[in-house]
């Protein structure tokens, strides 16, 4: 088994319950291919369907989103150091995709699809409940942060409706 990417799933998040397991991260490596994407290419479609999760090992990814005018603005930045993955929704379910994500960098990326992720988690069901807690970790403490983020937003549209009423 490639070391590197044995250490680079060492790294990902998803991965942590079990990092210390090489059995473990061996079957998921075991499912991983290796991609290539050339500067200025789209990993990812906002709005298309998606079926595979990325963890990026080399080079450096920009999210962005689509604002109700069209058009584009970008929500981060994402460099190898940063132990990036994206797309992980894909693994539980076949929606669309809620961001763009290119290529600012050549890079490399390790692919997991849905179907063998599934597949791994009938083979290895501690494997999946694992990697399946650690997303409902994730997720959870993304919702938090957007739920903290839409309270704001409401604060602050009030805050202003309510200096236009005065004026």
């Amino acid at each position: 088994m490639d070391v590197e990417i044995m250490d680079t799933l060492r790294a990902i998040p998803l991965f942590a319950s079990f990092r210390d397991q090489s059995d473990k991260l061996q079957a998921v490596a075991a499912l991983m291919s290796v991609r290539r994407i050339s500067m200025g290419s789209y990993l990812i479609r906002e709005g298309e369907l998606g079926e595979e999760l990325f963890i990026l090992r080399r080079g450096a990814v920009e999210v962005t989103k689509t604002t109700l005018d069209n058009e584009q603005y970008t929500v981060a930045l994402l460099r190898d150091e940063h132990h990036a993955f994206f797309g992980e929704l894909a693994l539980m379910d076949q929606d669309k995709r809620s961001a763009t994500i290119k290529a600012v960098e050549d890079c490399e990326v390790l692919v997991l699809n849905r179907r063998d992720f599934e597949e791994l988690g009938n083979r290895h069901p501690d494997i999946g409940l694992a990697i399946m807690r650690e997303l409902a970790k994730i997720l959870s403490r993304r919702f938090r942060g957007t739920n903290a983020d839409v309270i704001l937003l409401f604060e602050a549209l009030v805050h202003e409706v309510q200096a236009e009423e005065f004026d």
